[in-house]
């Protein structure tokens, strides 16, 4: 795979490169340096990830002590090959896999050539700094993150990350713990001038209260944390986080429970329950909610939310449907909750990210992904008036439509008739707003669990499936007014 490498680079001269390189135990890589030297310079990407674990088995059990000697040789030759200087690199990202209980590997000082240059973002999962502030090719960075593999990143690992990343401006973990041996009976406060964003998995042994993962960590303008529980208490009662308290919730995911205040905390959880929501659904603060289609089979009715405003339907695709037993919105009856406030209603449609599911069934057809073609506005109706029950005599502000190709009704006219007796605007959309499609939507990257993930500002990479309505109505103000 090395010599590859090397042979596709050369082809590529002089133009700065991107590799993603992944090395196992039945790679030689006795040579990475040779690699490295030649690479290094024109470098402004560099992914590696080594698994150094061998699968031999002696006497039917795993050779855990030939791994661990393999586990070091070979995390010995990359600290060798990853010491040479890199002028040009911006991104590093470096995972070392080995056998369990040897973990973490330790970041050798010299990374990089031991001095900084361009290096902005770094990513370690698996390897760990002695004392980060020995690693000066660190000192550039505004963005890191830690992945853990079977170990803890603890507080004297942060402190110690903040005394050598001067320009650290967003800051992930999964895995961290918060315990300490210090036995004072202060509190844990930690603090750095240039930190605005942080995203945190704490490790689930001893998880402390949220008020208290709230409070370590001072100063930052985004805090963003996963939980197992909802995360209740501090969001209704806490000082700093009194501001509207939105919910989105994916197929595939833990739901993010965000408010706006003094600070914008974000709290992403698994919920398995409406029973888990019942306080944040009362709150005269819970204004938003963001759902897929198949959730709102899954979880039934909702919890009375009685100031709740917005609410946003992420269509499903045949995809999603082949996956589960779960039926969709508009073949459902019963009222999906008590919804006294609600004032807009979005139903969005967004192209699949991942490849159909069914591949993995061979006697489906493959669906490929495709968006619904159509939307019957009759069902729209339906759905209105059978299942969010506005109070009598309402109609909800507006309606917006995105994603949708097709309007499906064989009697549009009675359709758009008995749509105006329960919507005052109707509105044909781009798509969801970018902020609800980064929650909602799988990711496709490689490293789609990288904590930092979420505070990604990219435009996400699934464009609606067809937006000509929506660029017909944007000639006329976007809207047809009843």
């Amino acid at each position: 795979m090395i010599p590859m490498a090397m042979g596709l680079l050369s082809r590529s001269f002089p133009l700065l490169a991107r590799v993603t390189l992944t090395v196992t135990a039945r790679d030689n890589i006795d040579n990475i340096d040779i690699f490295t030297d030649f690479a290094f310079p024109r470098l402004e990407y560099f992914d590696l990830t080594v698994h150094a674990i061998s699968g031999r088995f002696q006497f039917g059990i795993l050779d855990q002590s030939e791994d661990s000697v393999l586990a070091r040789t070979m995390w010995h030759r990359i600290c060798r090959a990853i010491a040479l200087p890199a002028p040009n690199l911006q991104n590093l990202y470096l995972a070392m896999r080995g056998p369990f209980g040897l973990v973490p590997f330790l970041l050798d000082p010299d990374l990089l050539g031991g001095v900084p240059a361009s290096l902005q973002s770094c990513t370690l999962s698996g390897i760990r700094a002695r004392d980060f502030t020995l690693c000066k090719a660190l000192s550039t960075i505004t963005r890191f993150e830690y992945v853990s593999i079977g170990d803890e990143f603890r507080i004297s690992d942060i402190r110690s990350l903040y005394s050598a990343t001067p320009l650290l401006a967003t800051f992930g973990v999964m895995g961290l713990s918060l315990s300490t041996d210090d036995p004072s009976p202060e509190p844990i406060r930690l603090f750095h001038p240039s930190i605005e964003r942080i995203s945190l998995s704490l490790a689930r042994r001893n998880l402390p209260p949220l008020q208290d993962i709230v409070s370590t960590f001072t100063g930052v303008s985004r805090l963003a944390v996963a939980l197992d529980d909802a995360p209740e208490e501090i969001l209704l009662e806490h000082p700093d986080y009194q501001g509207d308290i939105h919910i989105v919730t994916p197929l595939d995911g833990p739901s993010t429970v965000s408010v706006h205040g003094v600070l914008d905390l974000s709290v992403r959880s698994y919920i398995y329950s409406c029973d888990e929501w019942t306080s944040i659904f009362a709150s005269d603060r819970f204004v938003s909610l963001t759902l897929h289609e198949l959730e709102v089979s899954r979880l039934g009715v909702l919890p009375d939310a009685p100031n709740l405003q917005h609410i946003s339907i992420l269509l499903a695709s045949c995809c999603d449907y082949r996956a589960t037993e779960e039926v969709g919105i508009f073949t459902e009856c019963g009222p999906l909750g008590h919804f006294p406030s609600l004032r807009t209603l979005h139903l969005s449609h967004v192209k699949s990210r991942y490849k159909c599911r069914s591949l993995f069934n061979t006697h489906l057809p493959d669906c490929g992904g495709s968006a619904r073609i159509g939307l019957a506005l009759s069902d729209v109706v339906d759905f209105i008036v059978q299942r969010l029950q506005l109070p009598p005599n309402r109609r909800l502000d507006r309606l917006t439509l995105s994603g949708i190709r097709n309007v499906v009704d064989v009697d549009l006219h009675r359709a758009l008739e008995q749509l105006r007796d329960v919507v005052s605007e109707l509105e044909f959309a781009v798509s969801l707003p970018h902020d609800i499609l980064q929650n909602v939507l799988p990711r496709t990257e490689v490293r789609k669990f990288d904590p930092c993930n979420v505070f990604d500002d990219v435009m996400p990479d699934a464009p609606d499936e067809d937006n000509s309505w929506a660029l017909l109505m944007s000639r006329h103000r976007g809207f047809i007014l009843f």
